[in-house]
């Protein structure tokens, strides 16, 4: 059981300003969720000095600039929750991530584009985010994850391939 719902948060602090940083900002605005802005190395590409939390002019997208991750404690504590708008494409990336999501203990909200699709059934945990034209159907909360964990990575992708022919032959039929 998760306990009851706190209800939404004062604003929802995003972490990063890249690209799936303001896909996940757009997402907050479409869903009507208060982004309070966001946390990076720098406020912006081109500046050659940070400029003091606050006193920079909000990003379009991504709202004001909070400060480096150095903030993340403070601004765990001021009643805010948090989105990962952090991507990476190496393992060196990844280890920067998991060092930054550490420090942050939430709470971390779940986001859902209004353009994807999500089975009643599914479960969506804390912190994930639901892209526009993603499909999560409840097998993906039941057999892809058990699948991966307790049988092999090819076992997963062996799920993950049924589902796609699943689907596809579903459009075929005209179903």
């Amino acid at each position: 059981s998760r306990g009851p719902d706190p209800g939404p948060p004062q604003g929802i602090v995003i972490l990063g300003a890249g690209g799936h940083a303001r896909v996940l900002a757009e997402a907050l605005r479409l869903c009507g969720l208060p982004l309070a802005g966001h946390v990076a190395p720098r406020r912006a590409e081109g500046m050659e000095t940070d400029p003091p939390p606050g006193d920079a002019l909000p990003d379009p997208w991504l709202g004001p600039w909070l400060g480096t991750d150095d903030a993340l404690p403070a601004l765990a504590g001021a009643g805010l929750a948090f989105a990962s708008g952090l991507g990476f494409v190496d393992a060196a990336g990844a280890a920067r991530r998991a060092r930054i999501l550490a420090q942050v203990p939430g709470p971390w909200v779940t986001i859902c584009h209004p353009g994807a699709i999500v089975a009643p059934s599914a479960v969506l945990e804390p912190g994930v985010f639901v892209a526009a034209g993603a499909v999560v159907a409840s097998l993906a909360t039941e057999v892809f994850p058990l699948a991966f964990r307790e049988d092999t990575y090819g076992a997963g992708i062996a799920a993950a391939l049924g589902v796609c022919m699943a689907f596809l032959l579903n459009g075929l039929g005209g179903g």
